[in-house]
Parts: structure tokens; C-alpha cells; sequence
């Protein structure tokens, strides 16, 4: 018999990795975290780290930043922008 203490853990668990799946899923396809095929392990561990700061930089700076959205994408409010709409 399952306890509802562990039901209740196996939920945060799989809500956990939930996030950690999509969070790599963003960071290869949208930042291009994998896009330059670098020799070194010291190389891509520098890379990861420049497009994380810079990420989290451009994301702190939305608010400052006005929207430069297309003619056909609707206005959205400052603390709403996203990286790519900054």
C-alpha cells in the first residue's frame, strides 16, 4: 500500500524534473548552450557559463528595455517581455 507521504514525494520529484527537462531544453535550443563544438571540456564549461550570465542579464533588464515587438505579435507590458522580445 502506497502512503499519501509517499505519493506526495513522487509528485515534487516528477514536478522537479519536469522543470530541469525544459529548463536543458530551453538552454540547447533557445540560448544555443550546444550550438559550438568546442575541443576542450574547460571551453564548453566557460561557454555555459557566458550564456547563463547572459541570459539571467538580458532577463533582470526587461523591465528597463522597451517592447520591440512585430507589426502582426501583440504589445506585452514590461514584466511580461521575454529574452528574445528584449
Amino acid at each position: 500500500m502506497v502512503h499519501s507521504d509517499d505519493l506526495d514525494r513522487l509528485w515534487w520529484t516528477y514536478l522537479r524534473r519536469f522543470d530541469l527537462e525544459h529548463t536543458f531544453r530551453f538552454c540547447k535550443q533557445v540560448l544555443g548552450l550546444t550550438r559550438p563544438r568546442l575541443p576542450h571540456p574547460e571551453q564548453a564549461d566557460r561557454w555555459a557559463w557566458l550564456v547563463l550570465v547572459a541570459y539571467a542579464q538580458v532577463r533582470l533588464a526587461r523591465t528597463l528595455a522597451v517592447d520591440l515587438h512585430h507589426p502582426w505579435q501583440r504589445a506585452l507590458p514590461a514584466d511580461r517581455l521575454t529574452p528574445a522580445r528584449v
